[in-house]
């Protein structure tokens, strides 16, 4: 094979995989240090506040005012593989949620996240993680999807147990049909997880079909004192490896083919 096909046939390969990475979702990372809100991110009900290098609620009014954050772009899902992480703290009283779908309030189930409708058929929902603090079943961490709705619904509890407060560290990735959610509980700066899931949408089509409508990446609460810090959303690690090597072993061929014209 000539290096000019050798060229041609790396730079579709390249291009290929590229393309799923190149989510119609913006890859950004912020770590809260002072307002405004990134762009990127979006506080529909104003009810979190920039302070302290951490984003938390403002104010509550009660257990059942759960406000998300969540991202301004909604189609992650559909056009690439890809993770974000979101650093948290769990203090006593809470519930909290980090996810990927809607990002919205379910009026039907004490407005966890899911439809905005509160009913099924909407084609859309969330699935994500049930974080209850120390004090609330022991720390049992869930994994959930549209809670509430007939016909739909998918809980899983007990993928694990977050007993302190924290700091912990969330990551939610996409690679092909399968999502994983996971938690480094004590994160120290590189993320090791200790509780983790990975569904496989192929057997959840409900699951899928709402994702490819709707796939924003979000977390929130109804507690204040609740802060989240240091959120990051990228291409997935395994796509950007196979990209990588790609363009290293296109180099190599390059280099070869120059040598041999020079010898």
């Amino acid at each position: 094979m000539s290096s000019n096909h050798l060229f041609v046939s790396a730079i579709c390969a390249a291009l290929v995989v590229s393309s799923s990475l190149a989510s119609g979702g913006t890859i950004f990372h912020t770590g809260f240090d002072s307002p405004p809100l990134h762009p990127g991110l979006q506080d529909a009900d104003a009810a979190f506040t920039l302070s302290g290098g951490a984003v938390q609620r403002t104010s509550s009014a009660g257990p059942t005012d759960r406000r998300y954050i969540r991202t301004s772009d909604s189609d992650y899902f559909a056009t690439g593989d890809f993770e974000f992480e979101v650093s948290f703290t769990n203090p006593f009283g809470s519930i909290q949620f980090i996810g990927l779908g809607t990002g919205a309030r379910n009026p039907s189930f004490a407005n966890e996240p899911g439809p905005a409708s509160g009913g099924p058929g909407s084609g859309t929902g969330a699935v994500n993680l049930r974080i209850h603090s120390p004090d609330i079943v022991g720390g049992r961490v869930d994994w959930a999807f549209n809670i509430g709705i007939v016909g739909e619904q998918v809980l899983v509890t007990s993928i694990g147990i977050l007993n302190n407060v924290g700091l912990h560290r969330a990551r939610v990735s996409v690679l092909n049909d399968f999502l994983t959610l996971a938690i480094d509980q004590n994160y120290t700066g590189i993320f090791s997880p200790t509780i983790s899931t990975t569904v496989d949408l192929g057997v959840h089509p409900t699951i899928k079909a709402a994702l490819l409508n709707e796939s924003r990446a979000f977390f929130g609460t109804a507690q204040t004192g609740l802060a989240y810090d240091n959120f990051r959303i990228v291409p997935e690690p395994a796509s950007l490896g196979l990209l990588v090597l790609i363009a290293s072993r296109f180099f190599w061929w390059r280099g070869q083919c120059c040598a041999k014209r020079s010898s």
